[in-house]
């Protein structure tokens, strides 16, 4: 069974823009209030609520600051509800379609999404897997003309890496590299592999020099026995492609990424859309505030 938070739950729990503050607050000072300039504890507080005065040096703290909707024009409860949309359609949601349920224009909608996309990708690369896990690379992109599979021109080369837990996946990594390469290989198994963790893979070149380090176990399979030999990163690459192509219909090398991030989040999050939602809001309390340039990837 999923664990869902329905509308109506969403509804009770945040009504309004006061019970965002609220919430917001908690999750920014869970032992309460304590000045970052002096350290006291005691406060008044002002403007409705949201900006809290420190009562020894007065210093003025907005629970927004320090979080990702510092300085927001849009309302706290309309960045709440885009999270809860985010997190109970696992197919996602586009921009024009967000944009029609907040009132808000299309770009609004989008930098939004990109901006939790980009809070995602920080969580995302905290995760590490572990036991045995499977790793390849992939292709994204639209249909082109010419060579197919790793030879393949103006597709984005994606490395992809699935956590095996009996006869399921795990948590899964998806990272897009300009090559693939030994030295993006090593960089991804060094961020995201922990100690003693058992890497199957394909007969490819970049991937051998992983026995030095790890237990390596290569399959000489054929491509089109690939799937057979590591059924898990290719049941995640195909649901990854699916993903793309259902809501977005198909993303661009440039944003891939940030795409990426947002099906890898759901993924590892995938059996309760609550903890989603709540697992998200936390991260967007503890994120520091993203620029609109940064959000060209």
């Amino acid at each position: 069974m999923f664990d869902v938070l329905s509308y109506e739950e969403f509804e009770e729990r945040f009504p309004d823009n006061e019970a965002c503050y609220h919430y917001l607050e908690k999750q920014k000072w869970p032992d309460g209030f304590r000045c970052p300039r002096c350290g006291e504890r005691r406060f008044y507080r002002i403007r409705k609520g949201r900006v809290l005065q420190c009562r020894a040096c007065h210093r003025q703290e907005s629970v927004t600051s320090g979080t990702l909707f510092e300085k927001t024009k849009v309302p706290l409860r309309k960045w709440f509800l885009t999270i809860w949309f985010v997190s109970q359609d696992k197919g996602g949601i586009s921009s024009l379609r967000l944009a029609k349920h907040l009132g808000v224009s299309q770009r609004t909608a989008w930098l939004m999404l990109h901006k939790l996309r980009r809070v995602m990708g920080q969580a995302n690369a905290t995760v590490r897997v572990q036991g045995t896990v499977e790793l390849d690379d992939a292709f994204f992109g639209g249909k082109a003309p010419g060579k197919r599979g790793r030879g393949a021109a103006r597709k984005t080369k994606v490395l992809v890496c699935v956590e095996v837990q009996d006869d399921k996946a795990g948590r899964v990594v998806l990272k897009a590299v300009p090559a693939v390469g030994r030295t993006a290989v090593e960089q991804l198994v060094r961020q995201h592999l922990a100690a003693g963790t058992h890497i199957h893979t394909d007969a490819y070149p970049s991937y051998h020099h992983l026995k030095t380090k790890y237990q390596h176990t290569v399959h000489q399979a054929l491509p089109r026995e690939a799937v057979r030999e590591l059924p898990w990163v290719h049941k995640v690459i195909s649901l990854a492609k699916r993903f793309l192509l259902g809501t977005y219909h198909g993303v661009t090398g440039r944003y891939l990424q940030a795409y990426l991030h947002e099906f890898a989040f759901r993924f590892n999050q995938r059996f309760s859309e609550r903890a989603t939602f709540f697992s998200l809001l936390k991260h967007c309390a503890y994120a520091q505030p993203i620029r609109i340039s940064a959000l060209c990837y």
